[in-house]
This record gives structure tokens, C-alpha cells and sequence, in this order.
């Protein structure tokens, strides 16, 4: 399963996307691990720092066996003392 997470930076300071947390899981709460491939077109999360007004997107890509894609959450924790985590939760579709 590949999550394409987007971060917009609203605020007027630059936003270090670097310290964000990704994460998911499947079924009744099994971990799924990250997947980084050779290519870099998956991450393991965001790099660097995102400045004011801009924004980045990254591709992470996640092991999740094609039986428990009914049921999958994503967890975009900021990781920092301001904004709270943000849950997606929901099938992934097969593509």
C-alpha cells in the first residue's frame, strides 16, 4: 500500500517537516512496516523543512497484506507540542 501524505504550510514560519511521524496499521492494530525501495520514489517520511505557504508531499509506501485492506489507518503525527495527530482510517482500493 503506497500513502501519499501532503503537508500545505500555512503559518508564517517555516514548518520542519522532517520530525513528522507517518505511520500505519491494519486489521485489529498490526503495525505495517515501511517499505523503502531503491529508487526513492518511496519515503520513509518527509524531509527537510517546508516553508511558509509552500508544500510537500510524500510517498510512503507500507507492507500490508492484500487481506487486510478492508481495514488500514494512517497516523500523520506532527510530532511537536502544537498540533495534534491526524487518523485515516478506511479500505485502500487495489490499483
Amino acid at each position: 500500500m503506497i500513502a501519499s501524505v501532503r503537508i500545505e504550510n500555512g503559518t508564517a514560519e517555516s514548518f520542519p517537516a522532517a520530525d513528522v511521524l507517518i505511520s500505519a496499521s491494519y486489521g485489529s492494530g498490526k503495525d505495517a512496516q515501511i517499505i523503502i525501495d531503491r529508487t526513492d520514489q518511496l519515503q520513509s517520511g518527509f524531509r527537510g523543512s517546508i516553508k511558509k505557504g509552500d508544500e510537500q508531499i510524500a510517498a510512503i509506501g507500507f507492507a500490508v497484506p492484500f487481506s487486510e485492506l478492508g481495514k488500514v489507518t494512517v497516523v500523520v503525527d506532527p510530532n511537536d507540542d502544537v498540533h495534534d495527530p491526524v487518523n485515516f482510517t478506511g479500505a485502500v482500493e487495489r490499483g
